[in-house]
């Protein structure tokens, strides 16, 4: 007899039917996984750093926090914050001198 035995397969799911067994034997009968819950939705009305911004020369989109428009070379407007028209940082999600939130 080897050390073994008879079942060589299976390990210790039960009945040598692994994972793909449908008759429920082993320790993960009746086990399933959660559905995954699904990514909420980002909200509209801020803008991402993945939003394009339209180069005001040519209208050629651009990459939020470009400096120079891909298309023309023309300088694209720094982002002012709408409520203390302080220049904003690339990819900020609000004014470092107001905190209001960047549009």
């Amino acid at each position: 007899m080897s050390f073994w035995g008879n079942k060589r397969h299976g390990g210790h799911h039960g009945g040598g039917q692994g994972h793909a067994s449908s008759t429920g034997s082993g320790h993960h009968r009746g086990e399933r996984q959660p559905p995954s819950p699904a990514a909420s939705p980002a909200p509209s009305s801020l803008p991402s750093a993945a939003d394009p911004v339209a180069c005001p020369q040519c209208r050629a989109p651009s990459p939020r926090g470009a400096r120079f428009c891909s298309q023309c070379a023309a300088a694209l407007p720094a982002a002012a914050c709408s409520q203390c028209r302080n220049t904003l940082p690339a990819g900020a999600r609000f004014c470092p001198q107001c905190a209001a939130p960047a549009a």
